[in-house]
């Protein structure tokens, strides 16, 4: 018995239209590994301890003395998740290259300001330190999902899935 409320059953159904494909693929693989970035660590190695986007302030993006604020895993999970809902949705093209391009530049900013601090560490303490001395996979693994984000979202093919009867 057919009910009426099963709208893949309906040709003229309700709701945003869903895509398949190989870029849908590609996006939803780019956008999950931007949130995991988000536990991944941003800051590492000998001179400090481990941190994960959850223990970076997001103000520390354009602040490189920012203390507190939400945090960078925070705004990475929401990109994440955003991404994961743009690369499914058929109209989700132009969104999701938005978004990926908003990741890498966050991890641009990140290293950036990165560079920053360590050159101002470096005056005042006389070290010889460099960004990549403390920086974690937690900005490479953002950028790249970012540019994979992209990727998917760039993939000719975008289709919205047809339901058959």
């Amino acid at each position: 018995m057919d009910s009426p409320e099963r709208s893949d059953e309906h040709p003229g159904r309700r709701g945003p239209a869903v895509t398949t494909g190989s870029g849908a693929l590609i996006g939803v693989l780019g956008a999950a590994l931007v949130a995991l970035s988000a536990w991944l660590p941003w800051l590492s190695g000998p001179q400090t301890r481990r941190q994960s986007g959850y223990n970076v302030p997001a103000a520390f993006l354009v602040d490189r003395h920012a203390s507190a604020g939400v945090s960078l895993g925070v705004v990475l999970l929401v990109f994440g998740v955003l991404g994961v809902i743009g690369a499914v949705l058929a109209a989700g093209r132009y969104p999701s290259l938005a978004l990926g391009i908003a990741v890498v530049g966050v991890a641009v900013l990140f290293v950036s300001q990165l560079r920053l601090s360590v050159d101002d560490l470096n005056r005042a303490s006389h070290l010889q330190l460099e960004a990549r001395d403390v920086m974690g996979a937690g900005p490479f693994a953002a950028g790249a999902g970012g540019i994979i984000v992209v990727i998917g979202a760039l993939i000719p093919g975008r289709r919205a899935a047809t339901s058959t009867r």
